[in-house]
């Protein structure tokens, strides 16, 4: 089977290279939310400024909170 919400977790099983390519790419998007959101006067969210949030910061929240929940799942549902 293939679930589409799993894309964005599969980076995380593969090399250095490609994880650290989604996860840049994947900032530049948060960032150009919270420029979006600084230029219409609200506060930035969480992970969307671009002076405050740090790619190894960001991605060990991410593992910890969403990729390591989602396989300790996956692994009882298949073990």
């Amino acid at each position: 089977f293939h679930y589409p919400q799993t894309n964005f977790l599969r980076m995380f099983c593969r090399g250095f290279d490609i994880a650290y390519c989604w996860a840049s790419q994947i900032l530049q998007e948060f960032f150009a939310q919270g420029d979006k959101e600084t230029e219409c006067g609200f506060s930035v969210s969480h992970m969307c400024s671009r002076q405050s949030t740090l790619l190894p910061t960001s991605q060990i929240g991410f593992i910890s909170f969403v990729v390591l929940p989602y396989f300790k799942v996956l692994s009882e549902l298949l073990p």
